[in-house]
């Protein structure tokens, strides 16, 4: 019997890439990130666990999960899982032994990371930034994957690792790292995979391509032919949620009933049997990686805070008071709906706009989708990436948003009548406190 079906699946990358590594914009970090493949995994369906892993979360001491559950509007309980490259597949086997032993019905894991190598350091070509969500349940074997036979090999060498103060990701000793985490990640393969029958796939969460491909080898398998990688490539290896990416990326390209092995690689090694469900894939990650645009070195340091920026820093303002208050609009994007003509507006007004009438205005989710009525570039406001694109947006549904445009260094400047979606941004900084809000950017195709 299966251990766990994956339901649903989200993925984001960050629209600027440097060579082959997915980089993280001012205005993106694990939060914003994870929002939006969280957003791609659910789909109007709800969870009642959250699980967030990272390495990189924006708090030393706050819960990141209890973050990202006020942004989603989830209301059941969450927890937060770091201090490994693993912390993605322990999160899912931490979910899926909620969900057997029946504490819950289904379960949102959500993996995140936006890590930073020395600038210059043998590795640091291969890091990229990237999140992934999988919204599990029961054993089902219409839905789009069914996992099994979760295995774990602990160990404490330390391959990458990062000191409390330090912002860079280190890297241990290279050969022997990969002598001892090729030992564990073989071990759990071979425990997963025992009385499995024969497994002609590999998804491989390891610290580079060399490891995959010897790990292949070691299993008896053709590397040529059983990696199944559609991530590395294109953004780097993506940190605690690489393996769950990874997974997400295989399944766009399994056929169904197509069986595979999930190798997760850091302090030790996770090892899953994966089947491929009869759902159709939602094709989450080849869209994330479409997005992308390339970016030069030094614009990346400046965007890491490595080397100064061309832009204007932003004026610091912002109180955790008026997050607060205003935090359905904030992050839920919550408007109002008009009881009596069911008309939408996204401010709190005292009269309906539509009937003039003082009716009752009841909660109303907005979209995260709509058209561009009006915009205009500024070119005074302090950006770090100026000018500043500003968008009125008609949203689907009912409702009016005022929005800086995402993405804009990478993409054309939007237009009147522009469809566009909506993402979670960093928008400001007042000393300690990160404020965040929506900004749109356009769809493409």
């Amino acid at each position: 019997m299966s251990f766990l079906s994956i339901l649903g699946c989200g993925a984001a990358l960050p629209a600027r890439r440097l060579g082959a590594r997915a980089v993280a914009g001012p205005d993106e970090d694990v939060l914003t990130l994870a929002a939006e493949a969280a957003a791609g995994a659910l789909e109007g369906s709800t969870a009642d666990v959250l699980f967030l892993a990272t390495t990189t979360s924006p708090f030393a001491e706050r819960s990141s999960a209890t973050w990202l559950a006020r942004i989603l509007g989830h209301g059941g309980r969450s927890f937060d899982v770091g201090g490994s490259l693993r912390a993605g597949t322990r999160a899912l086997a931490l979910a899926g032994e909620l969900v057997a032993a029946g504490s819950a019905r289904s379960a949102l894991v959500v993996a995140a990371d936006t890590r930073t190598p020395p600038p210059g350091a043998d590795h640091e070509a291969g890091f990229g930034d990237g999140a992934v969500a999988l919204r599990i349940g029961p054993p089902d074997p219409a839905a789009l994957a069914t996992l099994d036979r979760p295995q774990v090999i602990d160990d404490a060498t330390a391959g990458f690792f990062r000191h409390a103060k330090d912002p860079y990701v280190r890297r241990g000793d290279p050969r022997l790292a990969q002598l001892q985490g090729g030992g564990a990640a073989l071990a759990a393969l071979r425990k997963a995979l025992e009385g499995a029958g024969p497994v002609a796939r590999l998804i491989a969460a390891a610290p580079d391509a060399r490891s995959c491909i010897e790990l292949a080898k070691s299993a008896g398998l053709d590397p040529r032919r059983a990696l199944v990688d559609a991530v590395s490539p294109k953004a780097g290896h993506t940190g605690a949620g690489h393996a769950l990416l990874l997974l997400a990326g295989a399944l766009e390209a399994l056929a169904p009933g197509e069986k595979a092995a999930l190798v997760s690689w850091g302090d030790g090694a996770d090892g899953w049997l994966v089947e491929r469900g009869g759902a159709k894939a939602t094709g989450c990650v080849a869209r994330a990686i479409g997005r992308q645009i390339q970016l030069d070195y030094a614009r990346y340091l400046a965007l890491r805070g490595i080397a100064p920026r061309d832009g204007a820093e932003p004026e610091p303002w912002g109180s955790a008071a008026l997050v607060e208050r205003d935090l359905g609009a904030l992050l839920r994007l919550e408007g109002r709906r008009c009881a009596r003509c069911g008309a939408v507006a996204t401010l709190r007004l005292p009269t309906c706009t539509t009937c003039r009438e003082p009716t009752e205005r009841v909660p109303h989710r907005l979209s995260r989708t709509g058209k561009v009525f009006a915009v205009t570039r500024e070119h005074f406001y302090p950006s770090e990436e100026p000018p500043t694109t500003m968008a009125v947006v008609d949203l689907d549904g009912g409702g009016r948003l005022t929005l800086q445009q995402a993405d804009a260094a990478g993409d054309r400047p939007l237009a009147i009548g522009d469809a566009v979606e909506l993402v979670l941004r960093r928008l400001h900084c007042s000393g300690d406190l990160s404020g965040y809000f929506w900004k749109c950017r356009t769809i493409h195709g």
